[in-house]
């Protein structure tokens, strides 16, 4: 497909123009523990050892396996806590269906219950580190399986168990494609990774991001679809969190270049604006993980401040003028399908700021062009180069609960990636470019009818 920029053509292929992050490195023997975790929750989901502690510590009414603690049935609900069938309510403490009662704890419905502890199985009392991040009850069978299939006598896994070993254990996205060395006990993989879009805070090349990690306490009962919601947001919170990176040292590196103050300013707001982008994603994140997630540390080695005039550019060009353009027509299409009113206005709050971080990074062009006009061969070999990104579905996406919360499916992505791409990117791009001309450039705009079908 040609599409014209300037005088010159875009070739755009499929393709995935993201990042990479880094290898993936372990030694056999953390992937020798990760498959060990694995081989221990699958114990314990065979021994059914959470409805042993459902039962027993509440029975099947119980405040363990409420899917919200204060909901209905929960504590200060209309069966919980001094409701009608609450503390000190009809069933209440002490009544049939409360604590020592036929359904609750240590109860009929309890049993074992705690006046049984030797019918406990010995899998069940144990625990998993705080690193992992998810509910060994809603691990994916599939995944459980590949995991286990690696023989670690046989040295590195393949990169499908490697993946298992992965994301069964925690909230990611990545995905090994090569296995690049297996020396010194070490395995070293070539991984990709969904990207949410959005600014991302590149470190020599690759986006850079920090972890979660779970605060205490087990998640609250889901499925897996509940799991992927989690994995989804997780995933997005992650890169928002690195674009408050990302924008503050965009304006320490504006300043270096002795950028018109307006431009710093703005590139200041945004990292704010990303603050509160990657609070909302967290809190969906939490809210689906049923379980407190919080930031690890951001790692910042290699990470440079000072770059060239051309750097400067051509991460703006990539960070900016592409992705925040596509993360605004995808934020504009999930509010479009959220089921929450509240997330919708939301959604569409950030569609807004990251259209004016668009708007922003074409300033710059303009601001670098208009400086150092032999920049332009640059910046056109740069958007030449650019290829709308594949996106790869997940099998959760198939769920209408997917874009219920607020998520876009991968063919949806596409699509809005090729509309925004040729309605939006190249015009402006063009404008700027164009041997003959150089008007202002003009505010990003997503709201075409393309960009949110």
């Amino acid at each position: 497909m040609h599409l014209a920029l300037g005088l010159a053509p875009i070739v755009a292929t499929p393709g995935c123009w993201c990042p990479d992050p880094p290898n993936g490195e372990h030694a056999l023997e953390e992937l020798v523990e990760r498959r060990d975790l694995i081989q221990q929750g699958a114990r314990m989901r065979e021994a059914g050892c959470r409805e042993l502690a459902g039962s027993s510590s509440g029975g099947s009414s119980g405040l363990g396996e409420l899917p919200e603690f204060g909901g209905a049935g929960g504590l200060g609900g209309s069966e919980g806590f001094g409701g009608a069938d609450g503390f000190a309510g009809g069933d209440g403490f002490g009544g049939a269906t409360s604590w020592g009662g036929a359904t609750g704890l240590g109860g009929a419905e309890g049993s074992p219950g705690m006046d049984d502890p030797s019918a406990v199985p010995e899998v069940c009392g144990e625990t998993f580190p705080d690193w992992v991040q998810t509910d060994y009850p809603y691990w994916h069978e599939e995944n459980i399986t590949r995991a286990l299939s690696w023989d670690p006598s046989s040295g590195c896994p393949t990169t499908v168990q490697y993946d298992a070993l992965m994301q069964t254990l925690e909230y990611t996205y990545a995905e090994a494609i090569e296995l690049l060395s297996s020396a010194d006990g070490v395995c070293v993989y070539k991984r990709v990774q969904y990207c949410p879009g959005g600014r991302p805070f590149l470190v020599e090349g690759q986006a850079r991001v920090a972890a979660l990690r779970r605060k205490g306490g087990r998640a609250r009962p889901g499925d897996p679809i509940r799991e992927a919601l989690a994995a989804a947001f997780s995933a997005d919170a992650l890169a928002e969190h690195a674009s408050i990176a990302a924008f503050a040292r965009l304006s320490l590196q504006l300043m270096a270049h002795g950028a018109p103050l307006d431009l710093i300013v703005r590139s200041q707001r945004a990292s704010l604006d990303e603050a509160r982008h990657a609070a909302l994603c967290l809190r969906e994140a939490r809210r689906h993980a049923g379980t407190k997630l919080d930031w690890a540390p951001l790692p910042l080695e290699d990470a440079r401040l000072t770059v060239t005039e051309e750097e400067l550019l051509i991460t703006n060009v990539l960070e900016g003028c592409i992705g925040e353009t596509l993360a605004a027509a995808h934020a504009r299409a999930r509010a479009a399908g959220a089921r929450s009113q509240r997330l919708q206005k939301e959604l569409l709050r950030l569609a807004e700021d990251e259209e004016r971080h668009a708007t922003l990074a074409f300033g710059i062009l303009r601001w670098q062009l208009e400086r150092s006009p032999a920049l332009r061969a640059t910046a056109l070999a740069t958007f030449r180069e650019f290829q709308p990104p594949v996106r790869q579905p997940t099998p959760a996406e198939a769920d209408a609960r997917w874009q219920a919360a607020g998520l876009l499916r991968a063919a949806d992505m596409s699509a809005i990636d090729w509309a925004v791409w040729h309605s939006a990117i190249v015009p402006l791009a063009a404008r700027l470019l164009h041997e003959d001309a150089s008007p202002r450039a003009s505010p990003v705009r997503t709201r075409s009818r393309d960009c949110t079908s």
